[in-house]
């Protein structure tokens, strides 16, 4: 007969979080880095949000009597531009090409704004007559 196999050691049948994709694991002492870096994504966050809404906002102080088609396609414009930028920059810590990654991010960022406009068409499309959706 065959030899028996003998079960595995504990520490192979479950592996450490972040040993098997070699993250760095957080040291005990790492909540004011925590805070730091959460408030940079708060701050980086909200700058570029904010980017799609000068096409709404700023723009017709500028040039008033703007449709808002056209304003639209301002915020896109100001949109593509701020995913293209944040690409290029974010292949300077990727070893990617600028052009490429500018691509990949607007791409992404495109399908994703395509994904929550259709979202929020259908959601809006449920309550359009729903008492609480009509203005007085």
């Amino acid at each position: 007969p065959a030899p028996q196999q003998s079960p595995s050691p504990p520490s192979s049948r479950h592996p450490v979080p972040g040993k098997e994709l070699s993250l760095p694991m957080p040291v005990a002492d790492a909540s004011a880095e925590s805070l730091k870096d959460g408030f940079i994504m708060f701050v980086s966050f909200s700058c570029f949000g904010m980017l799609p809404v000068l096409g709404f906002v700023c723009v017709p102080f500028f040039v008033p009597g703007l449709s808002t088609g056209f304003q639209f396609g301002v915020a896109c414009f100001f949109t593509a531009v701020a995913l293209m930028s944040l690409g290029a920059y974010k292949a300077l810590f990727h070893d990617k090409n600028y052009v490429r990654s500018a691509m990949e991010t607007l791409t992404l960022g495109s399908v994703c704004a395509a994904v929550a406009y259709g979202v929020g068409h259908v959601i809006a499309s449920f309550g359009a007559d729903a008492e609480m959706f009509q203005l007085s």
